[in-house]
């Protein structure tokens, strides 16, 4: 769904700054084993990693992130949103950014994080420049969270790589390869789609 209108979208993002605090209350934090599911790949290859956490709000998972261990460079429209960010996350580079236009250098980041945000980024210009501020191998990560009915705990989902197919979790507790794709298809060892290239 790429070439959405910005105009309207970034109005409604921009919104929630107006109760910045309230947000930053009420919104559920992310679990501590968010990392480490988003980045597993990554994690295993190099240790300390350079990331981008855009739409960052209020600082719910750059917080993870953050404790982690990662670097972590937060990307957020709404300047009372960096307000609430920067108290709660102190000694994190907080920019004024969003999915499509990041102040980040070329080549700088090992992943982008986007967490409950990417419905309002242009998919096409978000792609593009997160490619821009990716190194090569890196991840374009995305995150949504869901309660199950009748649960009180969250459940994150993937991260991709264009072309690889991300590991992701059945119901119970094993994974499972596969993307809505290629729907598992792809090579146990490189994880290669054959539906992308």
């Amino acid at each position: 769904m790429g070439g959405r209108s910005a105009s309207g979208a970034s109005l409604r993002a921009l919104s929630y700054g107006a109760r910045a605090e309230l947000y930053d209350r009420v919104r559920p934090s992310y679990p501590r084993q968010a990392a480490s599911l988003l980045l597993a790949d990554l994690l295993a290859d190099q240790p300390t990693m350079r990331v981008a956490d855009v739409g960052a709000g209020t600082g719910k998972l750059t917080a993870v992130l953050a404790a982690a261990g990662l670097d972590v460079d937060a990307v957020e429209p709404d300047s009372r949103m960096r307000e609430v960010l920067a108290a709660r996350v102190p000694g994190i580079r907080v920019h004024a950014g969003r999915g499509e236009d990041m102040p980040l250098a070329d080549g700088s980041l090992d992943a982008v994080v986007n967490c409950q945000a990417w419905h309002w980024v242009d998919d096409i210009a978000g792609a593009r420049e997160a490619a821009r501020v990716l190194r090569p191998d890196a991840i374009l990560a995305m995150l949504w969270t869901k309660r199950p009915l009748g649960s009180t705990s969250w459940s994150a989902s993937s991260a991709s790589r264009p072309g690889i197919c991300p590991p992701r979790r059945s119901s119970g507790s094993s994974v499972r390869r596969g993307c809505g794709s290629c729907g598992g298809r792809a090579s146990r060892t490189s994880r290669r789609c054959p539906t992308t290239r």
